[in-house]
C-alpha cells in the first residue's frame, strides 16, 4: 500500500531520559513512542502497537502537523517489517566539561545546566539486549551514542556498547566534544565500524571560547588529531569534523576558511556543515542574506575545489542551503 510517510517511523528510535521518539527532529506527543518511559524492556509486540497507532493515521492520511514541512515525508510503498537501522541513544544529559550556548538541553541557562548534569536515567543494556535476542537489529544498523558528553559516562557503560555494537554488527557512532580523550572510542576507531562526529563551529580560538564556553581550543584539535592517527589503518572508521553555522556568531567567511585550514592541518579527510536546528525551523521558507548566504556559498564552493577532502552539508539543513545556493 503506498502512503506518505518516514523512514525513520519504521526504522530509527531515539531514547530520551523520559520519552522515547520516533524522530530525533521532532520530540512531540505526535511521535512518541512512548511517555514517560523509564527504562522498561521494549518487546516487538509493545513497539508495534505504538507504531502502529501512527502509521496508522499516515495511511489515513492524517500527517502530524510537525511533518508536513519535512523534507523526509514521501508517498511509497513502505516495508513494515520491523527492525531497526538507527538507535540513537540520547537518555544521558551529563556534559560538564562543555557548554555551548545553542545547546538544545541546557538552552545556554545555568539552572538547567546544573539540573541536567545531575540527571539520573534508566539503564540502557536491558533494552539493546533485548533487542538483540529478537532479532530487531538489522545488519549495519547505526547505534548512536548522542546523549550528554559519553566520555563522562559511568566506568563500563561505554565500553559495553562499544562491545555490544562489535558482536552483533552494528556501527557505533559517538558524538562528542573531543574535549576528554577516550581510549574506547579510539579503539574503536582503530579496530571496528565507528564513526565520530565533533562540533567545533569555529576556525579560531576567540570563537570557538565565545560558543563552547570553555578554554579548551588547543585540547579539542589535538585530541582529533589522536583520533585521526588511530583511525588511519581501519577502513571502516570516520572521523567527521561539524561547523555548525550560527547566524550572527560565526556566519563569516574568514572564520569558515580558518576553519578549513585547521581540519587540513590535522589531515581531516571528513566535514560536516551544518545550520543551527532552531534558525532553519524559523526560517524554513526565507532567503538568506549577507555573511550568512556568503558563507553557505563558500562551504559550497569549496567542497567542489578541495578534491582529498569530503565536505558537505548535513541531511538535516541540506535542503534548506541548497535553496540559498540555487536562489543565488
Amino acid at each position: 500500500m503506498k502512503f506518505l510517510c518516514c523512514k525513520t517511523l519504521f526504522r530509527d528510535l531515539i531514547f530520551h531520559p523520559d520519552v522515547v521518539a520516533f524522530c530525533c527532529a521532532k520530540v512531540v506527543d505526535e511521535l512518541l513512542c512512548f511517555d514517560k518511559y523509564n527504562g522498561e524492556v521494549i518487546t516487538k509486540e509493545i513497539y508495534l502497537k505504538a507504531r502502529n497507532k501512527i502509521v496508522d493515521k499516515f495511511k489515513e492520511g492524517i500527517i502530524p502537523e510537525v511533518c508536513k514541512k519535512c523534507h523526509n515525508l514521501e508517498e511509497q510503498d513502505w516495508d513494515e517489517e520491523v527492525g531497526f537501522s538507527v538507535l540513537s541513544l540520547a537518555y544521558k544529559t551529563k556534559c560538564s566539561i562543555c557548554d555551548c550556548f545553542y545547546c538544545t538541553l541546557s538552552q545556554g541557562d545555568a539552572k538547567r545546566k546544573k539540573e541536567q548534569n545531575n540527571l539520573v536515567t534508566y539503564d540502557i543494556r536491558p533494552i539493546l539486549e533485548n533487542f538483540k535476542n529478537e532479532n530487531l537489529l538489522l545488519p549495519g544498523c547505526a547505534i548512536s551514542v548522542s546523549g550528554g558528553e559519553c566520555c563522562e559516562y559511568p566506568d563500563g557503560e561505554l565500553e559495553y556498547m562499544t562491545y555490544f555494537a562489535m558482536l552483533n554488527n552494528c556501527v557505533i557512532e559517538y558524538l562528542t566534544s573531543a574535549i576528554k580523550y577516550s581510549d574506547c572510542i579510539a579503539y574503536a576507531l582503530a579496530t571496528i565500524p565507528s564513526k565520530i562526529i565533533v562540533s567545533v563551529d569555529s576556525g579560531t580560538k576567540e570563537m570557538y571560547e565565545k560558543i563552547k564556553r570553555v578554554k579548551a581550543y588547543d585540547i579539542v584539535w589535538k585530541n582529533l588529531k589522536k583520533y585521526i592517527d588511530i583511525s588511519q589503518n581501519n577502513p571502516k572508521s570516520d572521523i567527521f569534523i561539524k561547523y555548525i553555522i550560527i547566524p550572527g556568531t560565526n556566519d563569516s567567511i574568514e572564520e569558515a576558511r580558518k576553519f578549513i585550514e585547521k581540519c587540513k592541518s590535522i589531515r581531516c579527510k571528513k566535514v560536516l556543515i551544518d545550520m543551527e536546528f532552531k534558525y532553519i525551523s524559523a526560517n524554513l521558507f526565507n532567503k538568506a542574506e549577507g555573511s550568512l548566504k556568503n558563507v553557505i556559498n563558500y562551504f559550497d564552493k569549496v567542497s567542489r575545489e578541495i578534491t582529498d577532502m569530503y565536505i558537505n552539508f548535513t541531511p538535516d539543513c541540506e535542503f534548506w542551503c541548497k535553496k540559498q545556493i540555487d536562489w543565488s
